[in-house]
């Protein structure tokens, strides 16, 4: 089987959700099949990360920015978007550039199956659809995913457009799902929702997962530190950092007065960087997340908004530590409250939980040990690339 896989990032290093799932799935599949990845370069560290995905059987096309880009393309590229069924924010100035590769990249390539990552990929739908049998990975359900980010944001200028924009996305969504011949959800949850939009398109949960030997077992922690680890710029996880420090900390801090937290990931924006403080650690950009979840006693997830599964979740329980999260957080995740994870809604309880398991090392390398299992039964990325390979041969048959 050759793949050809669209998408908007270069999934190496993984370092957020998605670049996970994408590495995650292709990584494996790759040393059975031929997998043809067409990708924008986008970051200093892409061409690293191009070289690494050769380096292991795949086939990269890898898009550079044109140069001498004016800045009066970029404004007019904007402002036609606002009366497109695209939303402005998933637009680049350079989507023709990206448009022409991937339309030659297919008549090279000539690929079994096309497949397309994230919904704002299928802007370049007039370009891959060629005849080819077509699946959309639906990493979040996006409607659900834009209008919480758009309600969350003010009533400034941005704050309107954003909100302006978002009420595009049901329309495209369901749309694009229609004319895909597979679709795949990441949770049982998500794909309900999904049918719901497009009842006739035939769709599969392959859920989020972890690399179990990546992520391995780390040794129990004997600090009293909670972690929070995410992509810093994304506003269901500014929300969670803001009400981790303001809400759940100093009750927690009233329980344990030496309990230390730190909120760890990639791009900060400033409202997060200023939480710094005594008992509280902005670290930003890390190589790597591990040498932070093995140092923690609780991985805390205050998640309020937000689509798909927290891939965060699931790192924490594959190297053994115990998790508090609220249900919105755990959402589409085969997990039970007082077994492998905690689960709580009201700010409170959730501090009172992850106060009660810094008190308990006892309490919290069961819950640690429940966890592990728990992934390795069902969330390990080279059985679920066995089962996405199932769905996209099973397609193949169907086609």
């Amino acid at each position: 089987m050759k793949l050809l896989v669209i998408t908007d990032f270069v999934p190496y290093p993984p370092y957020s959700g998605a670049t996970w799932r994408v590495y995650g799935l292709l990584s494996h599949l790759c040393k059975r099949h031929q997998v043809v990845l067409v990708v924008p370069i986008r970051m200093p560290t892409d061409p690293e990360g191009v070289a690494h995905l050769e380096e292991i059987g795949m086939t990269v096309v890898a898009v550079s920015r044109p140069e001498g880009r004016r800045l009066g393309k970029a404004v007019w590229t904007r402002l036609r978007a606002l009366s497109s069924p695209i939303p402005m924010h998933w637009v680049l100035t350079w989507d023709d550039t990206i448009e022409r590769a991937i339309s030659a990249a297919i008549g090279k390539h000539d690929p079994d199956i096309i497949q397309v990552e994230h919904l704002g990929m299928c802007r370049f739908y007039d370009s891959f659809a060629v005849g080819k049998p077509l699946v959309l990975d639906q990493h979040n359900v996006e409607r659900t995913l834009e209008s919480d980010v758009a309600r969350s944001m003010s009533c400034s200028a941005a704050g309107l457009l954003r909100k302006r924009e978002a009420r595009k996305v049901p329309a495209f969504e369901r749309d694009m799902m229609s004319r895909m011949d597979l679709v795949l959800a990441v949770s049982d949850l998500d794909r309900a929702e999904l049918q719901q939009m497009a009842p006739g398109t035939k769709m599969v949960t392959i859920p989020n997962g972890v690399e179990l030997e990546f992520f391995a077992v780390a040794e129990p922690a004997s600090s009293k530190t909670v972690v929070f680890t995410g992509t810093l710029d994304y506003q269901p996880n500014i929300e969670a950092a803001l009400d981790l420090a303001s809400e759940v900390l100093p009750r927690v801090r009233a329980a344990v007065p030496d309990v230390k937290a730190r909120i760890v990931g990639r791009r900060p924006v400033q409202a997060i960087r200023d939480l710094a403080g005594p008992g509280l650690e902005v670290v930003p950009d890390v190589e790597d997340i591990r040498t932070y979840i093995q140092e923690a006693a609780v991985v805390a997830v205050p998640l309020k908004s937000g689509s798909g599964t927290r891939i965060k979740i699931l790192e924490g329980m594959a190297m053994g530590k115990a998790v508090v999260s609220t249900r919105k957080g755990a959402e589409g995740l085969d997990v039970r409250d007082g077994y492998d994870i905690l689960l709580r809604d009201d700010m409170p309880g959730f501090a009172d939980a992850v106060a009660e398991l810094l008190g308990s090392p006892e309490e919290r390398q069961k819950v640690g040990r429940n966890a592990r299992s728990t992934v390795e039964a069902g969330y390990g990325y080279e059985a679920l690339a066995l089962r996405l390979e199932a769905a996209l041969l099973d397609l193949l048959q169907r086609k």
